[in-house]
């Protein structure tokens, strides 16, 4: 079994190929296969050590941006030379701008290829290549009504592959660990690695009146992170319940995992991390950014709404006072927070990297066959 996974090399799309790697590795131990290869494809590994923890060969593609047909040409050349010493059985590709000459490639080959979409609406990559695709495996349900209905056949709704580490909360230690009051709710603000700027400063406004009831552990995202503990140094000082704030950039995830047994509600952007939430089952207000391609985040939330996991506030009527309101109703109503907790397990999907797994072991069997027929 020879397997060629590519991705652009964003966190989102890294964290899927290994989540699917992880979980191949396990169906081929299971299962037996025989000379095993699996290569992983981008212009930078997000984590080394993670590529070879799951037996991946990184091999470097050299996109220059596409910015030109001569580039995008060029890229396509190199991609199927590359593609042509390996000649696997399957490309998974989990997305991204640069896996599209890639994509095309497998396909001028005859190499089936699996694209998977982690949002509402297809991106700008898997809307061009759904055509060429074999099998497309998408995390939410609804957005098969935004490709061509004639590969509607073609579409597997597996839901969001999750790292392994990621599938079980701790259940002890969090207070510990992050300095959390026992008896006190506490609200998990994942604020998101870009574009996040303004509702962080929404939750440092929120402050004062939270801290009264609540604990607050803030994830800005390193770009927000200095910015933010400037002005909570500012806005918190001598307040009494200062002690209750918790300020990170990330959190790594151990730290995820004890915090996700632990947290009342997650105030939350609107990509991977709801999956996560709705594994967790932690009810959830979502925020989603604005600016994104055909509003996909915006089309995310409210995805997840209707399952009944959260509730949506868009950017253009977050305040201060309206978030605290939401955060109040939820946390002092046990009956909203369960209704939430009973959505968080309508939404999500058990195993998604198993399926996706088996999918890819679908289409190598298929190939033994008729190798031994030929």
């Amino acid at each position: 079994m020879r397997v060629v996974f590519v991705s652009s090399p964003e966190e989102e799309k890294f964290y899927t190929v290994i989540a699917v790697a992880e979980a191949l590795n396990d169906l081929v131990d299971r299962e037996n296969f025989a000379d095993v290869r699996f290569f992983y494809f981008s212009s930078k590994p997000f984590d080394r050590k993670m590529v070879y923890e799951n037996n991946l060969r990184f091999q470097r593609m050299n996109v220059a941006l596409l910015k030109t047909p001569l580039l995008n040409f060029l890229s396509f050349l190199e991609s199927l030379l590359q593609l042509f010493v390996i000649f696997p059985d399957v490309v998974f590709s989990a997305g991204g701008l640069e896996t599209k000459p890639f994509v095309r490639a497998a396909k001028w080959l005859g190499i089936p290829v699996i694209v998977h979409e982690e949002n509402s609406f297809p991106d700008e990559v898997n809307e061009e290549v759904q055509d060429i695709a074999f099998r497309i495996t998408v995390a939410y349900r609804e957005v098969a009504l935004a490709f061509k209905k004639e590969n509607r056949e073609k579409i597997v709704h597996t839901g969001q592959p999750l790292r392994k580490v990621l599938r079980r909360k701790i259940d002890h230690g969090a207070q510990e660990l992050l300095n959390l009051e026992a008896d006190v709710p506490v609200i998990w603000v994942r604020g998101g690695k870009e574009g996040s700027l303004f509702m962080n400063q929404i939750i440092e406004e929120s402050l004062p009146e939270l801290l009264s009831s609540f604990q607050v552990v803030h994830q800005t995202g390193k770009d927000s992170f200095n910015e933010i503990k400037m002005l909570t140094d500012a806005s918190l000082e001598g307040n009494s319940f200062r002690y209750r704030y918790h300020l990170y950039d990330e959190l790594d995830d151990l730290s995820k995992k004890m915090l996700a047994s632990v947290a009342s509600v997650a105030v939350t952007r609107a990509r991977v991390e709801l999956f996560e939430l709705a594994y967790w089952e932690i009810p959830a207000i979502v925020i989603p950014r604005t600016n994104t391609y055909r509003n996909f985040e915006i089309e995310n939330a409210y995805n997840y709404a209707r399952a009944g996991a959260g509730v949506v506030i868009e950017e253009n009527n977050l305040t201060s006072s309206g978030l605290v309101f939401e955060l109040r109703r939820i946390l002092e109503n046990f009956g909203v927070r369960q209704q939430m907790i009973e959505g968080a397990r309508k939404f999500r999907v058990d195993d998604s990297e198993d399926k996706i797994a088996r999918e890819i072991a679908k289409i190598y069997l298929s190939h033994e066959v008729e190798d031994k027929e030929v």
